[in-house]
């Protein structure tokens, strides 16, 4: 996920009515901690050109700003975040013309059909929801990558905050911050960094 990432489609609520969907690559962002700045931690998307579109948009979200992810079905027994719920989502609207037929490259929207079978439609989605309450959908390629991201990140932000509070330097600056680009000059000792990184998470707190 840090250097290739993962194809998704990243869907926005136009109305209350109706979705559509860019094409995005996910990836890993490593932090980076040195005298000079702090850079948390991130996942990231971009969109892809193609279509329609012509630009590249990037969101990002740090990992530290995570309150909850969810797959869309509940894993029977181990997963107590709330799963989304089928009638939670609206049946959009008629799908943007798309002239090329190529929506792997373009907008997309969901397509709910009704009666049985709904749940499986929804078996490749999962949210994101920040701490400021702001919720991102994304829909995987498939099911077996939908639970490989999910788990992924969950696992990632938990262990994120655990090595912070144990002080665990060693497993913090190898996985998540990446100091090698940095100058030099502004390259801090280990333990510094890990001073750094533990007062800016409990001041976030």
């Amino acid at each position: 996920m840090t250097n290739v990432g993962y194809t998704l489609i990243y869907h926005i609520s136009v109305d209350e009515d109706s979705w559509v969907g860019r094409t995005i690559n996910l990836v890993f962002r490593p932090g980076v901690c040195s005298s000079e700045k702090i850079v948390d931690p991130v996942i990231e998307w971009n969109t892809m050109v193609g279509g329609k579109s012509n630009f590249i948009e990037t969101k990002t979200m740090r990992l530290l700003d995570i309150d909850a992810i969810a797959t869309s079905i509940a894993h029977e027994g181990g997963d107590n975040q709330s799963p989304i719920k089928p009638s939670a989502l609206p049946i959009p609207a008629k799908p943007p013309t798309n002239p090329k037929n190529d929506a792997s490259i373009s907008m997309c929207s969901l397509n709910f059909p009704p009666g049985n079978g709904v749940e499986d439609e929804f078996d490749c989605f999962f949210t994101i929801t920040s701490q400021d309450g702001e919720i991102h959908l994304f829909e995987a390629l498939n099911t077996e990558d939908c639970h490989h991201i999910v788990a992924g990140i969950r696992y990632s932000a938990q262990r994120l905050s655990r090595v912070l509070i144990e002080g665990d330097a060693t497993s913090l600056l190898s996985d998540f911050y990446d100091n090698a680009r940095e100058p030099e000059e502004s390259k801090l000792p280990q333990n510094e960094v890990m001073n750094k990184l533990s007062n800016a998470f409990l001041d976030g707190l």
